[in-house]
């Protein structure tokens, strides 16, 4: 009997090659020419974001074909982790050893080639590096090239610190012109600041490495990527295709999670919607900007970075511009304007120029950040709810970012019609209702809470408590959307009004100058008819409150 069919995406956030690899076509064609070339080889260094695709990348242009590399040409490819490695002699031991094994596997192997790999291995501290590039020698007299992959390099600040001739070591075996082998540095942060960490401030022994900066997809790489999702049975329409985009910020590492989600969607015959993107991608990038976070903090980098999004690079070198555009991390438009390449990066940002951890940058408040909210600037209403993108668009046009499902569902219950009036704010909305729509909504944004909310409304109920305990939810979601709110200088008085003689909820007071179309006295409204007709459709009477287990609902 058959199993299930495998998804496409199943081994998404690890090292890729093969097939599975999407895009990249330059890099990989830059890589090879650099490492594989016939008339000649040299070195280079992969420096990008983490989970840009780093690893992968030279997995595919390389390590892929190592079979056929060390048979049909005699080129022996190896990959060492430098993580793993408590010092420089560490790492020339692992070299040696790896490079020997792979010569007697595809019968390369010499006798003299065999006797000075077991000098290599066995000299002591003083004489290894003799040995070491002894041994590389016969390899280069012997027609044998070898390309040696250190990945994590950013570890050598700590395997090198306080080693210096360990970088010159490293310079002289991608250039010396006796026992050259090709070196393949793969890295998060700039050579020279890995140096500077490691106690040696000088990047002129990286001047013989080719430098290739991996960021975001580019148009044909993303190309790629939507015909892979065609051929997965995933169809995105050009609207999608761009939201998922500027969501995203092409980065790839985020596109391949969310493909995952939306093929075991699709596998069991759900249509995955915007929205289920939307949320998808939004639950992505905190845990990978604080990666990115933590390299910047190691150096002068985030606070640059944060000048350069919150002042529009006022006072900002136009080189550290355009390495943080290399970087991926900062856009330039079409316009020339500059922006971050995904809006959770600023949101992101934003939240942690308040916390001690960012150091001197608490002392200076963004000003006139590049990012799609107005940032201090005060938002004035009526507020129009895009149901499609869940944003907040103000009479100016400016928006928020993306609102989170467990205060989406609330506003968007908010905005059923009555008394045959589109997007009418006259909507009522019981503690309970509220509860009910926050809850489904928080299980939305973080499905690992699922079975925790369940066990509170059991238990809530079986201890008799279960009024207060949605009045408690119907609070949770007035504390929260008002902190939510406060980012964007929204006062929650001006969407959602508590109406404290019946306990129920609704939309906030009227305005001096109410919009003209689909809302009289209206604070909030919605043009998305679909989204209206959606809520205006009859309901059975009762609110259920969410549980998988418990259908308990209000009459």
């Amino acid at each position: 009997m058959l199993g299930p069919m495998s998804n496409p995406y199943f081994n998404a956030g690890v090292i890729i090659g093969g097939e599975r690899f999407l895009g990249r076509k330059r890099q990989i064609r830059r890589i090879q020419e650099r490492l594989l070339g016939d008339r000649g080889y040299a070195s280079a260094a992969v420096i990008g974001l983490p989970k840009i695709g780093k690893s992968s990348l030279v997995q595919k242009a390389i390590l892929d074909d190592a079979d056929e590399l060390a048979k049909a040409r005699k080129i022996i490819a190896v990959r060492l982790e430098v993580g793993t490695m408590n010092s420089f002699g560490h790492l020339l031991t692992d070299l040696v050893r790896e490079t020997t094994g792979k010569l007697i596997e595809f019968g390369h192997i010499t006798e003299a080639i065999q006797r000075q790999s077991a000098e290599a291995l066995e000299a002591g501290p003083n004489q290894q590096w003799y040995e070491v590039h002894t041994f590389f020698r016969l390899l280069k007299k012997a027609g044998i090239r070898v390309i040696c992959v250190l990945d994590e390099f950013d570890a050598g600040r700590y395997t090198l610190k306080d080693n210096p001739q360990s970088f010159h070591a490293l310079r002289e075996l991608a250039s010396s012109t006796e026992f050259k082998i090709g070196l393949v540095l793969v890295s998060k942060r700039d050579l020279g600041e890995i140096c500077r960490q490691a106690g040696h401030p000088s990047d002129y022994w990286a001047n013989v490495l080719k430098v290739l900066d991996l960021g975001p997809f580019a148009e044909d790489d993303l190309e790629e990527y939507f015909a892979s999702l065609a051929n997965a049975g995933i169809v995105c329409n050009p609207a999608l295709r761009a939201e998922i985009v500027r969501l995203s910020g092409a980065h790839p590492f985020i596109l391949d999670q969310a493909a995952c989600e939306a093929w075991a969607a699709t596998s069991e015959k759900e249509k995955f919607t915007a929205l289920q993107w939307s949320a998808t991608i939004g639950r992505l990038p905190p845990n990978l900007l604080r990666q990115i976070v933590g390299v910047l903090q190691d150096g002068p980098g985030l606070e640059k970075l944060c000048h350069i999004i919150f002042q529009r690079g006022i006072n900002q070198s136009k080189e550290d511009i355009e390495s943080f555009i290399r970087y991926g991390l900062i856009v330039r438009a079409a316009n020339g304007k500059l922006r971050p390449f995904a809006p959770s990066l600023p949101e992101f940002l934003r939240d942690g120029v308040n916390e001690a951890t960012f150091g001197n940058i608490t002392a200076r408040q963004p000003t006139s950040p590049l990012r799609e909210d107005p940032g201090p600037t005060k938002l004035q209403g009526p507020f129009q709810l895009d149901c499609s993108e869940g944003k907040l668009r103000a009479a100016n046009g400016r928006q928020t970012a993306r609102i989170p499902s467990k205060f989406l569902l609330v506003l968007e219950a908010m905005l059923k019609t009555e008394s045959g009036r589109y997007g009418s704010l006259k909507t009522l909305l019981s503690y309970t209702e509220v509860a009910a729509h926050y809850t489904k909504g928080l299980v939305q944004d973080t499905p690992s809470e699922e079975d925790d909310e369940r066990k509170k409304l059991k238990q809530a109920i079986a201890d008799s408590e279960e009024d207060p305990y949605l009045k408690k939810k119907a609070q949770q979601f007035k504390r929260g959307f008002a902190v939510w709110l406060k980012r964007w200088n929204i006062a929650i008085k001006d969407v959602v009004l508590c109406d404290r003689h019946d306990g129920a909820y609704r939309m906030g007071h009227s305005w001096d100058d109410p919009p003209t179309f689909y809302a009289s006295e209206a604070s909030l409204f919605t043009t998305d008819h679909k989204t209206l007709e959606r809520l205006a459709a009859p309901k059975t009477g009762k609110t259920k409150i969410h549980s998988p287990d418990c259908d308990h609902a209000e009459d």
